[in-house]
C-alpha cells in the first residue's frame, strides 16, 4: 500500500510530503488475562500501527500526521519520527476490528497434598486450566497480526497450539497472516498450584 505522508500542523524541523510504503501492524499483549484463568470469557481489541518505508534516509520529525490515500486524507495519528533513517511508524491505536477473546474451556485438579512446616498445616493441589483464543478479523482484507502471550510466575503454560513463531523467556510469540471476515484459534493448558495454609490446633496437656 503506498500513502503520502504530511505533517498536520508546523513542526520544529519542517518536512516535506513523502511517499512511502506502508505496512499496517496490528498487535495484542495477553499478560495478566492468564490470572484471570477461571473468567468464562475475556476480550480485548487490538492496537494497530502503521510502519512506514521511504526510499531515502530522511528527519522525520516527532508530530502529528495525516496520512492521504489518493489524495485525499485517510487518517490522523502521531509518530515519535526518525533521524536520518529509512523508516518511521506511528504511535499505536485502538482498533476494535482486530480483536481477541479467550474463552475458559474446562479445569482439572489433581491429588491434593499435605505438609507440616512448624505451625502450619500446607495442602497443595495442582489445577490445570484449558482456554480456548479466538482471534477474529472483521474487515475485509487479510491482516497481519503480532500476537504475545506471556506466562506469569504463578500460572505456567504446559500446553499451546499451535506452536508460536518464536518463544522469549516468557513469552509465547505469534505472527499471523488472518484472512477478512475470518478466526484463527490458539488452545493452551495454564498450570497452577492452589495452596491452603492452616494452623495447627495446639496440643491439649494430658492430666
Amino acid at each position: 500500500m503506498k500513502l503520502t505522508v504530511t505533517p498536520r500542523r508546523p513542526a520544529v524541523v519542517p518536512i516535506q510530503k513523502v511517499s512511502a510504503e506502508v505496512k499496517k501492524i496490528y498487535e495484542i499483549y495477553l499478560k495478566h488475562w492468564l490470572n484471570q484463568s477461571e473468567q468464562l470469557e475475556l476480550r480485548l481489541d487490538s492496537s494497530l500501527k502503521f510502519i512506514f518505508e521511504i526510499s531515502e534516509a530522511a528527519n522525520i520529525p516527532k508530530s502529528s500526521i495525516t496520512m492521504l490515500r489518493g489524495g485525499l486524507p485517510f487518517l490522523s495519528t502521531d509518530t515519535e519520527g526518525s533521524f536520518e533513517s529509512k523508516k518511521f511508524e506511528t504511535q499505536s491505536i485502538i482498533d476494535k476490528s482486530v480483536f481477541c477473546v479467550s474463552k475458559f474451556e474446562n479445569r482439572i485438579k489433581g491429588k491434593k497434598t499435605e505438609v507440616e512446616v512448624g505451625e502450619l498445616i500446607i495442602r497443595t493441589t495442582p489445577v490445570d486450566y484449558k482456554r480456548q483464543i479466538i482471534i477474529e478479523n472483521k474487515n475485509g482484507y487479510d491482516i497481519f497480526l503480532k500476537l504475545v502471550i506471556t506466562e506469569t510466575p504463578d500460572l505456567k503454560i504446559t500446553e499451546i497450539s499451535p506452536e508460536p513463531k518464536t518463544k522469549e523467556a516468557a513469552d509465547y510469540i505469534y505472527e499471523l497472516t488472518i484472512p477478512g471476515n475470518s478466526k484463527s484459534k490458539i488452545l493452551l493448558t495454564l498450570h497452577t498450584q492452589e495452596e491452603e495454609r492452616i494452623k495447627k490446633e495446639p496440643k491439649t496437656k494430658e492430666k
